[in-house]
């Protein structure tokens, strides 16, 4: 049972590349926080790759979905089963070293895989073989046994959980947990340069072989018949279709806190101390430093980035054509108003 001096959980989400690890991180140095890194990333995480086996890698549920496997990771997640023990702690390891076949296994279900350890290229069957459940029954086992709730920890702290596997499953997740959603939203522009820049596996996952998506496709972009027949859809229209969907689930709720990564970046500290005062979360002399440590230069997926350059970055990087094609998403799914209201 949850002691009443813990504040609720919070989940801080958004489209991969969004920002939401810099947030994440940020927020983690307020007092009496434990902060949980994408526990329902699949190449990460044993718990997810076992209760995801069924579902796409961002999976798309409604708030009245039935997903009993979805269910318990989060339950799992919640009440700190997942990486709650050493054993556990060995078992991330171990999946760390076998990335690219869980990459392959996430392809098989996803429709592409990527050809090698550089993400290089896609192709229908990749060089690596899947690492799939079935074929890990003693493991799959073990995952199974820290969703049970002998495994769980004291709810001694704050929970902040960071992930961006969630954007398309927010009502569902809203429904069924007692959880403060914090969204993180970024300009398509930048999200689609960064994919780009970093050949992103998760810029192409073919969202429309989720069934139920594919049947509402229709009402989140009118356009011809052809172009719906076509699971593979490129990066553009995937950031668009998911952000198009967000913007239908922010309409439902109202409380959640909604982060612009733009503005963000404008201003850190002043933007920063909004966001810790709406969560009530208290500023410590570490949050002053990690402030100070991540905005500077980096690279590659570590969060330090000298955070003035972000907002604009991506007109050096895109060809023309790239920016055209961006900017005819944005006006097929309608997003110019939302954009204007959350993201510029």
């Amino acid at each position: 049972m949850r002691e009443s001096s813990v504040k609720q959980t919070l989940l801080i989400t958004g489209l991969p590349r969004s920002g939401t690890t810099w947030v994440g991180r940020i927020v983690s140095t307020a007092q009496n926080i434990e902060y949980v890194f994408e526990p329902d990333n699949e190449k990460i995480s044993p718990a997810a790759w076992y209760y995801k086996r069924d579902l796409h890698r961002f999976p798309y549920l409604k708030a009245a979905d039935n997903a009993p496997g979805y269910q318990t990771l989060w339950e799992a997640i919640f009440t700190r089963a997942v990486g709650s023990s050493v054993l556990y702690f060995l078992l991330e390891r171990y999946f760390r070293r076998k990335t690219f076949m869980v990459e392959a296994y996430i392809g098989d279900k996803t429709g592409f895989t990527y050809v090698d350890g550089r993400f290089n290229g896609v192709a229908p069957q990749g060089k690596a073989r899947p690492f799939q459940t079935q074929d890990h029954t003693m493991l799959t086992r073990l995952v199974s046994k820290f969703a049970e709730r002998g495994w769980q920890r004291p709810f001694n702290k704050q929970l902040i959980v960071k992930s961006v596997h969630t954007p398309l499953a927010l009502d569902w997740l809203a429904k069924h947990f007692n959880v403060k959603i914090v969204l993180v939203l970024r300009n398509p522009h930048s999200l689609y340069a960064s994919y780009k820049r970093m050949k992103m596996p998760d810029g192409n996952r073919n969202l429309l072989l989720q069934s139920q998506l594919f049947t509402d496709f229709q009402s989140y972009l009118e356009c011809p018949r052809q172009l719906t027949n076509n699971l593979h859809l490129p990066s553009t229209m995937q950031i668009m279709l998911m952000l198009k969907v967000l913007a239908q689930q922010i309409e439902n709720h109202p409380e959640w806190l909604i982060v612009s990564h733009d503005q963000l970046c404008r201003d850190p500290q002043s933007i920063y101390r909004k966001i810790f005062q709406q969560l009530d979360l208290s500023w410590t002399k570490e949050t002053d430093n990690k402030l100070a440590t991540l905005n500077q230069t980096g690279s590659g997926f570590t969060p330090s980035r000298l955070a003035r350059l972000q907002p604009d970055k991506w007109r050096t990087e895109l060809e023309p054509s790239e920016v055209a094609t961006l900017d005819e998403c944005i006006e097929h799914f309608q997003l110019k108003g939302f954009l204007n209201r959350y993201v510029y």
